[in-house]
Order: C-alpha cells, then sequence, then structure tokens
C-alpha cells in the first residue's frame, strides 16, 4: 500500500513536473500541454483511473460492512485495507488531473477529497486501536483482562518475575496512562503512550538486566511487557474510542457525500460542455 501510494505520487512528476511548476500562462506553450491538462490524453486518463479507483473502494467497502449477504466473504480488516488502498491512490490521480489548477467548485471538491483523506488516517488509527479477535469482532473488557492475566502468567512461570517485579514494570511501561480519560484526549493519549514505549525500550531492557533478567530473555521480557502495556491502554480506553469513532463518522461521511455530489456535478459538466478526452 506504501509502495504502490509513492509509485502514484512520484512517478507522474518525474513525468511531467516540468509542466505543473509552469504558471496557467505558461502552460499552453508546454510540450506536454497536450497530454497532462484536464482533458488531455493522459491528464483525462488520471482523472476517469483516479475516481475509479475511489468509488471502487468506497463501495467495496461499504459494500461489505453493510450487506449481509457478504458477511463471509473474507475478514473486514482485509476489505478496510483494500479500501485505504484506492483511496489514497485516486485522489493523488485526481490531484495530477486537476494539474493542481484549483477554483470554483474544483476547488471545494479537491479539499473535500483531501479532508476525507485526512480523517482517513485519523480513522484507520482509531480502528487499530479497537481491540478485535481472528475473526474481526471486537473483543470484550473480560476477553482484553483474560489476555492480559495469560501475558503475566508468562512473566511469572517462564520468567520468575515476583510480584514487585511486575509492579516496577508496569509503573515504568504505563508511565504516560492517565487513570481517567474523557473522549476528547483519547486519541492524543494513545499517541502519547505509543511514543512512551519506543522510548522506554531501551531503558527497559537496561532495567531488566540490572534487575537479574537474563540476557536471553530480556528481549521476550520487552515485548511481553510491551503487549501488556498496550492491552491495559486498550482496557482504559476502549469505550471511549468507541465513542470517538462514532463521533468520527459524523466527520467523515458528510465529507465523502459532497465529495461524491461534486464528482457527479464535474462529471455531467464535462459532457455538457465538451470537456471530453483530449478536448
Amino acid at each position: 500500500m506504501v509502495a504502490s501510494f509513492c509509485l502514484a505520487a512520484l512517478l507522474p512528476w518525474l513525468a511531467g513536473g516540468d509542466f505543473y511548476v509552469r504558471s496557467l500562462a505558461q502552460r499552453p506553450f508546454h510540450p506536454l500541454f497536450y497530454l497532462l491538462k484536464p482533458s488531455g490524453t493522459i491528464g483525462h486518463l488520471y482523472g476517469i483511473v483516479g475516481s475509479g479507483m475511489i468509488l471502487a473502494g468506497v463501495i467495496i467497502y461499504s459494500t461489505r460492512k453493510r450487506v449481509r449477504y457478504f458477511a463471509s466473504l473474507g475478514k473486514m480488516t482485509y476489505f478496510l485495507e483494500l479500501h485505504i488502498a484506492l483511496c489514497l491512490v485516486g485522489p493523488v490521480a485526481v490531484a495530477y488531473h486537476s494539474t493542481f489548477k484549483l477554483g470554483g467548485l474544483v476547488a471545494v471538491g479537491f479539499w473535500s477529497m483531501m479532508a476525507v483523506v485526512a480523517s482517513g488516517f485519523v480513522g484507520r488509527y482509531l480502528w487499530v486501536q479497537i481491540p478485535k479477535g481472528i475473526e474481526g469482532h471486537t473483543l470484550s473488557i473480560q476477553e482484553l483482562g483474560n489476555e492480559n492475566d495469560r501475558l503475566l502468567a508468562l512473566l511469572k512461570e517462564h520468567h520468575d518475575f515476583s510480584p514487585e517485579q511486575i509492579v516496577a514494570l508496569d509503573r515504568m511501561i504505563d508511565a504516560t496512562m492517565p487513570s481517567k480519560i474523557s473522549s476528547l484526549r483519547t486519541l492524543w493519549a494513545g499517541v502519547r503512550h505509543e511514543i512512551h514505549l519506543i522510548s522506554t525500550r531501551r531503558a527497559l531492557s537496561s532495567w531488566l538486566s540490572a534487575n537479574g533478567v537474563s540476557p536471553g530473555h530480556v528481549s521476550a521480557c520487552v515485548r511481553i511487557a510491551g503487549r501488556r502495556s498496550i492491552l491495559h491502554r486498550r482496557i482504559l480506553f476502549l469505550e471511549q474510542l468507541q465513542r470517538v469513532f462514532r463521533y468520527w463518522h459524523v466527520i467523515h461521511l458528510p465529507f465523502t457525500a459532497v465529495l461524491l455530489v461534486i464528482f457527479l456535478v464535474h462529471v455531467a459538466t464535462a459532457f455538457l460542455f465538451g470537456y471530453m478526452w483530449g478536448g
């Protein structure tokens, strides 16, 4: 997904970057003008492919999510990843179709598209934070607690941790987590905790070595500690994350609807006024 996004962003620029940086007055005299302008042979193709990818991404994901008949057709996570991939690469192609010339209704459509993409990144992060089982269903607090108990037993039985060591370990890795949290602070608190886990990794390894954990067990203990800390966060944040995810839909879906309406108006205008392929 990342590779396809980078290729979609870089290859057209390498081929026609000199055209896109020209002023609007200079572009008609550029040798690539009739290829790269919005109605040009390649420029129009960018628009068709980009809008097709966006529509396909939205329709495929929404159908899998809302139509019961397709409920058994693969894991929801796979459809979400396909939705994200298509709706990341598609807007890049649409941006090249516009030749980065924005004005009037096109500008509203373009920035609506960018808002949908930006909110999609936030939605993807929230989706990942909500714990799910193998089949993709959201785990309950009890199921998360059972997994936490399993990891705790690993530390006690396989790595000979004492209760005092476990308390000290939890205090170190959970340092940035508040005891209570509101819905509005959930996203920021989760990001802070992720950063804390990364920055604490080396200090945690040193602490484990200083507390008698053998070198062969240090890396395994760090992984277990990190997984327990993430579980603690998910148990604390689960209700708030689900609430924030519902709020997120209130932002993401209207922008998507606005984008669809402007897309239909744009296509209808192109047909009515003859802005057709190569025109």
